[in-house]
């Protein structure tokens, strides 16, 4: 009888938790199967993109624009990648439940995505090219993802690896990931996150998320480039 009691108490201590997507903003839970319709494009050839003019050459190797007002002469090879990402990726928020009476703590969700030339994939939206000021000695700088908290993808070899931390997720309650997935496909189809949810007092758990993506097909144009340029970074 005792130890059945101890069998009882050790279940009953367990934490119980469930995953979904959901709407960072509006902290509205979305489930685990979630329908995401952005813009898949045909990027510029580069023959068709606008020629930048950097000035003509001086003595001494000197520009005549000063390097601090140079134009960037990548700005739009830059931009129309800036262009295909962006409009290309929906942003994809997460929230965990505890319907348990016990804390869990250590919290995460770990996922293993294959990689695939189809799927873009981020934790983090490139920086925004800029077409002057000093954009040329930027330009020659690779981006720097800035410190995540509670979203990390990363590739390693034919996989994408997904981590989402949520830390200690009080009995009862839900914890938001305070960052968000960037997901987004060259064409319509189907994609599935397979993972676990795991934790310092919980047994791993198998989770499964599913990302319907049906974007809409067209080729890029230069009013794309230019229109993005006087945007903001992120689509809401």
């Amino acid at each position: 009888v005792f130890q059945m009691g101890v069998a009882k108490a050790e279940v009953a201590a367990t934490p119980t938790l469930q995953l979904q997507f959901g709407h960072l903003k509006s902290r509205t839970p979305q489930g685990n199967s979630i329908k995401i319709g952005r813009t898949a494009m045909k990027p510029l050839p580069d023959g068709r993109l606008p020629q930048v003019h950097v000035g003509s050459r001086l003595p001494y190797g000197l520009d005549s624009l000063t390097i601090l007002d140079r134009p960037n002469p990548q700005y739009y090879s830059m931009m129309r990648h800036y262009v295909l990402v962006t409009r290309a990726v929906a942003k994809l928020g997460f929230v965990i439940t505890n319907t348990s009476t016990v804390l869990a703590t250590g919290v995460r969700a770990e996922f293993r995505v294959p990689w695939s030339e189809r799927i873009f994939l981020l934790d983090w939206l490139p920086s925004k090219p800029r077409s002057r000021d000093n954009a040329w000695l930027l330009s020659q700088l690779p981006d720097i993802a800035p410190i995540r908290r509670d979203v990390d993808a990363q590739q390693y070899g034919d996989e994408w690896h997904v981590e989402v931390d949520f830390g200690a997720v009080q009995a009862g309650c839900e914890k938001w990931a305070a960052d968000v997935l960037y997901f987004g496909t060259t064409e319509p189809m189907t994609a599935v996150l397979r993972g676990r949810i795991v934790g310092d007092n919980l047994t791993p758990v198998p989770v499964q998320l599913e990302i319907v993506s049906a974007p809409v097909l067209r080729a890029m144009t230069i009013e794309d480039l230019e229109h993005r340029a006087d945007e903001s970074d992120e689509d809401d």
